[in-house]
């Protein structure tokens, strides 16, 4: 083979792998808000407030530990309790979209390809990994403050 030739067929190779890439990108979410949006925001705002709010604890308890002032107990509880109810939040966003996929799909007369039954699939469980997002931040927090009150 050629030189010529070699590069005509990388040539070749990188327009298709670019071609490829844009259909791929259509058919992908591409940043963090579609894909927060695409999670439906009726179930994915209460986890962000959950979220929040467990910032807020979090500052809260943070600054007074800076400060060297004694912090409730309870209020470490509430940081891993708060990412307890996004994970449920979550859980629930996603049974409910599973359970609207499946009624359509039970009443469509048609064929439906495979692919877009599994993107369905992946829509649906936006919502419990970003309550697991929430948790597990939660809970990295919740035991740092733990181990801290412990060493204190």
């Amino acid at each position: 083979m050629s030189p010529d030739q070699k590069r005509l067929n990388e040539s070749n190779l990188i327009d298709k792998l670019a071609e490829t890439k844009f259909k791929l990108k259509l058919y992908t979410m591409s940043n963090l808000i579609d894909i927060y949006i695409a999670g439906g925001v009726n179930y994915m705002h209460p986890i962000t407030l959950l979220f929040l709010f467990n910032l807020g604890v979090m500052a809260y308890v943070i600054i007074n530990l800076l400060k060297k002032n004694s912090i409730d107990v309870k209020w470490i509880e509430t940081i891993k309790h708060v990412g307890g109810i996004a994970v449920a939040a979550g859980t629930f966003g996603t049974l409910v979209g599973l359970f609207v996929a499946f009624d359509v799909l039970e009443a469509t007369k048609e064929i439906i390809p495979f692919q877009v039954i599994m993107g369905g699939l992946k829509v649906a469980l936006i919502n419990i990994l970003y309550g697991l997002i929430v948790f597990f931040i939660s809970m990295l927090v919740y035991v740092t403050m733990k181990l801290k009150i412990r060493a204190i």
